[in-house]
């Protein structure tokens, strides 16, 4: 039989058949089915559905499941190019490049487990749908038969707006770049104008957010691209009070400061170090009730500088036990839970130092930043 790509054969009906009395018969197979509580799909080594559970009827409007059985996944999912060659799904010239089928073969040819994201058009009732699909497959024996496993996820809305988030920081990153050259040439023209001078630093400090969040977005090891330098604890400041001093007036709340009369200059990447500690100040802000204040204690020895931020709410101790968990928040929104996470990662991977805190009733809660000076 002609193909383009995996083997055209099928079973025939009445083997196929079989095949399903046979998966329905099997204790594990069916306990399998019922308890996967994802979309999986069983079948033989010629990529025919044999079962597939709830999840699966449910998610594609399939209501009748027995019409299924002895077709292949594309077929099932009314992909546009299964109908393109006599012999279906797996057999067009497009089937080369498709995830799905691809994990499948791997499975049956190599008998190993394999993981692709399947990029799918489907054609129902004449309209054209794009998906994305996660699709893991996976081979399994019972009572002396080979089937393989297939888990299926829709990622299309994941997919989206990673593409989407990826096409908005390269363009912001361009747009920004311009901005930055803009700001450089009218800081040569006017070199002692002194919002010429604020407008550079802040542009510049911009650049590096988008280049940072690139970097982390992609869990990429920064260490080596940190800009450290030699910097005084007072532009540190200044960099963070232009953020958090209007949070803090546009809220009602209020920061005390503490700290050494002078100023030194320590060894770090002020960006980095500026974010932890508005990280810091804008999650005490935000515990922090209306009218109330926090405190932002800055140490200084010969050997290290510890900030030091207080605000009067205490953490419950469960919380407490995952306050630096990532992905966890005591938020409901979706896409919560990076803040503090991203704050010791940047503290302890990136700058060498730590942060650490401490919350009781008594005396509400202090987290603290320390950093090498030297």
């Amino acid at each position: 039989m002609k193909t383009h790509y995996a083997p055209a054969e099928r079973n025939g009906t009445r083997q196929v058949a079989g095949q399903v009395r046979k998966i329905g018969s099997s204790h594990v197979m069916e306990t399998l089915l019922q308890a996967s509580s994802g979309l999986l799909l069983v079948i033989n080594e010629r990529r025919q559905v044999v079962a597939l559970n709830r999840a699966v009827t449910d998610a594609f409007g399939i209501t009748e499941p027995e019409k299924a059985f002895g077709l292949r996944l594309g077929e099932i999912l009314h992909c546009r190019y299964a109908v393109e060659e006599p012999h279906g799904c797996g057999t067009t010239p497009y089937c080369s490049s498709c995830g799905a089928v691809i994990a499948m073969m791997a499975s049956i040819d190599d008998d190993r487990p394999c993981e692709r994201i399947c990029a799918l058009t489907t054609v129902k009732s004449g309209q054209h749908h794009d998906i994305c699909l996660l699709v893991r497959s996976q081979p399994v024996v019972t009572d002396g038969q080979r089937w393989i496993l297939v888990y299926v996820q829709d990622i299309s809305l994941q997919h989206h707006w990673a593409n989407m988030e990826n096409e908005f920081l390269h363009d912001l990153d361009n747009m920004l770049c311009q901005v930055k050259n803009f700001g450089d040439y009218l800081l040569d023209q006017a070199p002692a104008h002194e919002i010429l001078y604020r407008l550079k630093s802040t542009t510049d400090r911009v650049v590096r957010e988008v280049k940072l969040q690139n970097t982390l977005k992609f869990h990429r090891h920064i260490k080596g691209s940190a800009h450290i330098e030699r910097v005084s604890l007072r532009s540190i400041r200044n960099m963070v009070f232009n953020i958090v001093l209007y949070r803090s007036v546009m809220t009602g709340k209020y920061v005390i400061e503490e700290g050494p009369d002078g100023d030194l200059d320590i060894s770090t990447d002020p960006v980095l170090t500026s974010r932890v500690l508005i990280n810091m100040l804008l999650n005490a802000l935000e515990a922090t009730e209306l009218g109330e204040t926090i405190r932002l204690r800055t140490l200084v020895d010969r050997e290290r500088v510890i900030w030091q931020v207080w605000n009067r709410t205490f953490i419950p101790e469960n919380i407490q036990l995952r306050i630096f968990q990532k992905f966890f928040s005591t938020k409901t929104e979706f896409g919560r839970g990076h803040g503090t996470y991203v704050m010791r990662l940047l503290a302890e991977k990136y700058l060498g130092g730590e942060i650490r805190f401490v919350s009781t009733v008594e005396d509400g809660t202090t987290f603290s930043l320390t950093l090498p000076t030297g």
